[in-house]
């Protein structure tokens, strides 16, 4: 019992140096007493495989997951809190891959298991409550995603003796990542500051759900419009993934790509520019020469050169990137938003005749891959009629303009989006340039509550 608390506190701290032999040991003793007891094998035997996936040993990991869960059930025969937690740890690990499909039914299964055997109320029953949720959210059902995460962060918030602050911090950082993707930047920004705490007495300044907790948060406070304790943030946040052993140089480069991305945002494009230099170079260097950098990271780069008028540069950089998304897919959402993105860097350096047939390409792809109405085909429609603006075709422009607005009336849930604005404030100029005063004046004042919109 003894080795069994021991292991399960290093796999918590992620020494899986520590963790494997005493693993291994537990295991064999396991496996020689009498009586046999099958299920602590089985539980053994998870533990085991969540040390091989933290070595990266993937297969192997899967394998040994999979034969936990055959073991639990033979031993207990299937509705036992063994079997429920080898289909947790199996769920969460295919999910963790990307295999969100897989892992619902298994997750799915471990949740009836646990609310039979445990309870609703169960901190373990809280537990998968929280994994099924996070994979609802990957599905981008975020109805069910809320519903779940909220279900596990009050069980766990009500338990009795406390929960660990680790579990709570578990539940507030998954829920803070889905109120930050609707749009619920304060809610976040509260629930993470104090998974934050959690997770720091949990496991330390330098754990990575520490990590991952401040870099949530630093996000947060950007959506809320904090820049300066969101740039404070991003800058503990780098120094504390600076200071790790063994160094971990894709977690840097992410960190400093999203810390210039809100630079940029705030409208700091010289401070941007020098920190996404430093992300795509670090990322380089993990990667090696010829592994490029991401691509996420480089478009941001190419944002930065852009915003800092390095117009040259920032085509260089569009011009390299399109060539490697196409490469790998000539009809994906990447190539569109690629190809839009080096047409509006052209249109800057006076390339409205090389932009024009790109944007109108894009605009094929983004249909497909966007919708009609998407904010990225919209945005492509509205660079579109900016580039007949560029040549003082400006009833080329009005007629692309009127498309944007058709296609946006027809969509069924009106959204006021970044894209609608722009498409509505050039319609103003437009109206404008024609004399038409007052209509302008309307579409203007349409601006400005899209804005009011966007910021609350």
């Amino acid at each position: 019992a003894a080795m069994s608390e021991l292991v399960a506190a290093f796999l918590v701290a992620e020494d899986y140096v520590a963790a494997a032999p005493l693993a291994r040991d537990l295991l064999a003793s396991l496996e020689r007493s009498t009586p046999r007891n099958d299920a602590e094998i089985a539980a053994v035997t998870g533990d085991m495989a969540q040390v091989a996936a933290g070595e990266g040993r993937l297969e192997d990991a899967e394998t040994l997951f999979r034969r936990a869960v055959a073991a639990a059930e033979e031993a207990t025969g299937g509705a036992h809190r063994a079997t429920g937690l080898a289909l947790n740890t199996l769920g969460s690990f295919l999910h963790d891959q990307n295999r969100s499909q897989e892992a619902e039914p298994i997750v799915r299964r471990a949740l009836r298991i646990r609310e039979r055997t445990l309870g609703p109320s169960d901190p373990l029953t809280a537990q998968t409550l929280c994994t099924l949720g996070v994979i609802a959210l990957s599905q981008e059902d975020m109805l069910l995603a809320e519903s779940l995460l909220r279900q596990s962060l009050a069980i766990r918030e009500r338990a009795d003796p406390p929960a660990r602050r680790s579990d709570l911090a578990e539940s507030q950082v998954a829920l803070a990542r889905l109120l930050l993707s609707t749009g619920r930047a304060g809610e976040a920004e509260s629930l993470v500051s104090e998974a934050s705490d959690h997770c720091r007495e949990a496991f330390g300044p330098l754990h990575l759900r520490t990590l991952v907790a401040m870099h949530l948060r630093a996000d947060a406070l950007a959506a809320t419009g904090r820049t300066t304790e969101s740039d404070r943030g991003h800058r503990e946040l780098i120094a504390a993934i600076e200071a790790l052993a063994p160094p971990r140089p894709g977690l840097l480069a992410q960190a400093r790509g999203d810390h210039g991305r809100h630079l940029l945002a705030a409208g700091e494009a010289a401070r941007a520019l020098e920190v996404h230099r430093r992300a795509v170079a670090v990322s380089r260097t993990e990667r090696g020469d010829d592994g490029g950098a991401p691509i996420p990271l480089r478009r941001l780069l190419a944002e930065s050169l852009y915003a800092s008028a390095l117009i040259d540069e920032a085509i260089a950089e569009g011009r390299d990137i399109v060539a490697v998304v196409e490469a790998a897919d000539p009809r994906s959402l990447d190539t569109g938003a690629a190809l839009v993105s080096l047409a509006k860097y052209l249109l800057a350096a006076d390339g409205a005749e090389e932009a024009r047939p790109m944007i109108r390409r894009a605009i094929g792809i983004l249909d497909e891959t966007s919708g009609p109405s998407g904010e990225p085909t919209l945005k492509a429609l509205s660079l579109l009629a900016m580039s007949f603006v560029a040549t003082d075709e400006l009833a080329e422009a009005e007629k692309v303009v009127d498309e944007a607005m058709d296609r946006y009336r027809a969509e069924p849930d009106i959204r006021s989006t970044e894209a609608i604005g722009e498409v509505i404030g050039l319609r103003g100029f437009l109206l404008r340039k024609a004399g038409r005063v007052d209509e302008a004046e309307e579409a203007d004042a349409v601006v400005r509550r899209i804005e009011a919109d966007r910021r609350r």
